[in-house]
């Protein structure tokens, strides 16, 4: 849904990669502070601790292959700021758009719920 509206067409395997990347606790869900990372918005505890864990933006080693998965987060992160804007109603709509992703309110969003987006 959510990349859909955004109209980022992404195969099974680059879901895959990027679930992976960002479930930094490989808890096999991404909570709102990883969702953040992903979409390339920070709180200020999220920021701590990207910037503290060895996750960065570019691809881990033997994590990529066939593609660069750095540009295809650009590209959703771009379209992303297109739609949501900046300023105060970004927040309330990243918040919206997590809470769609959540389909079972659970507070993270599986893979499940993570490739249905």
């Amino acid at each position: 849904k959510a990349m859909s509206v955004l109209r980022v067409n992404l195969e099974v395997s680059d879901i895959q990669r990027i679930f992976d990347r960002f479930d930094r606790d490989r808890s096999g869900a991404i909570d709102y502070n990883e969702f953040l990372s992903l979409i390339g918005f920070a709180s200020s505890t999220s920021r701590q601790a990207t910037a503290s864990s060895s996750l960065s933006l570019s691809p881990r080693s033997g994590a990529v292959s066939g593609g660069n998965i750095d540009a295809l987060l650009d590209r959703i992160r771009r379209k992303l700021e297109d739609n949501v804007g900046s300023g105060a109603q970004s927040s309330r709509k990243i918040k919206e758009i997590f809470a769609e992703i959540d389909a079972d309110n659970s507070g993270t969003i599986d893979k499940r719920e993570f490739a249905k987006a």
